[in-house]
């Protein structure tokens, strides 16, 4: 058997299905299909049952008989973090009624199964979920109106994660100026040697807006009216659309943050419209029809935003010196983060 490291990129995939679909029998879920999403930090599958269990009419949030399989990738979150996870979309659930992935029960009662084979290094971690029913929308087909939406799915994510007693043992990262900057939100996590990585002309851009970020959290601080557990990622990509609402999915990244970052991952995309006002003023009206908006808006919001874009740049650069596909985009990235951060976040005399 060839090893995994030596095998193209639909080579590991196919590997991978094959171990994920051992794996679901502990689920008591017989696929009939098995059809790879992406991978990223994750390796995702959508998962057609042969005989759909459950009932759901058109208006019925999720889709019996399909589910979305998730690979863990290794050292990325701990087993706990992962459960910790999956207890507040069950939380959420149960509290607010609201539309977000509903974690699957393993058999033996588990919210998350451990898979290995010789075929793949480290083994992984298998969490499943129902597959929710939606639309999604791009930065082309998205409107000002899509964006409020997000900010009412925010403000009730807020208004739940201020007032919930967390379970013994939760444990999820901290988007805080470490998390932002050196961890990537990720206990045990260090990636403070990209900074030495950067290009001098990014570094020279980057270390502003951390100087900024960490004045902007010193003075936020952390009290529940600022900071607490958030997405941390909802970018149009992490949101889909359905009667009338805007249904959040992808909580790999939630952990402690300022309420303010949650609404600058929002925004970050639309930075560079021509109108970009409008569409931040969707998103804050959206919020405010459902919870008092959070101090520090003017003028920590853009802070956070900036701080957003070198969270990122870092991120690529350290996916890159382990994943081919990130180092063959690298620069491009690079660039296109560079630029936002000229545009948007430098302050030249």
């Amino acid at each position: 058997m060839r090893h995994f490291d030596e095998l193209t990129e639909r080579g590991r995939i196919d590997r991978l299905r094959a171990l994920g679909a051992t794996e679901l029998d502990r689920y008591d879920v017989r696929p009939r299909a098995m059809k790879h999403i992406r991978r990223a930090e994750n390796v995702t599958f959508d998962v057609r049952a042969s005989k759909p269990r459950g009932r759901g009419g058109p208006g019925a949030p999720y889709v019996p008989g399909r589910y979305l399989l998730r690979l863990h990738r290794p050292g990325y979150h701990t087993v706990q973090a992962i459960r910790s996870e999956m207890e507040w979309l069950i939380a959420l659930r149960r509290d607010l009624d609201l539309h977000v992935p509903d974690p699957v029960f393993a058999r033996d009662g588990s919210l998350t199964v451990y898979a290995e084979d010789e075929g793949v290094p480290d083994g992984r971690v298998c969490t499943l979920l129902r597959w929710m029913r939606g639309s999604t929308r791009t930065e082309e087909t998205a409107s000002p109106g899509h964006l409020r939406m997000v900010g009412r799915m925010m403000a009730r994510l807020h208004d739940h994660s201020s007032t919930w007693d967390r379970p013994e043992g939760f444990v999820r990262g901290r988007w805080d100026w470490y998390g932002l900057f050196e961890t990537g939100g990720t206990a045990g996590t260090d990636d403070s040697w990209v900074w030495d990585d950067l290009p001098k002309t990014a570094r020279k851009l980057c270390e502003p807006a951390a100087r900024e970020t960490a004045d902007a959290i010193e003075q936020l601080g952390e009290g529940e009216e600022a900071f607490g557990l958030i997405h941390a990622d909802l970018h149009l990509g992490n949101v889909i659309f359905g009667r009338g609402e805007a249904r959040a999915i992808d909580f790999d990244d939630c952990g402690d943050g300022h309420w303010l970052y949650d609404m600058a991952v929002a925004l970050f995309d639309h930075r560079s419209k021509d109108d970009w006002e409008i569409w931040r003023d969707a998103l804050l009206e959206g919020y405010a029809e459902v919870r008092d908006l959070p101090a520090g808006i003017d003028p920590y919001l853009e802070t956070f935003m900036c701080a957003r874009c070198v969270s990122l740049l870092l991120w690529v650069r350290a996916r890159a010196r382990e994943d081919p596909r990130f180092r063959r985009n690298m620069r491009e990235w690079t660039a296109g983060l560079v630029r936002y951060l000229k545009e948007h976040c430098s302050h030249d005399d």
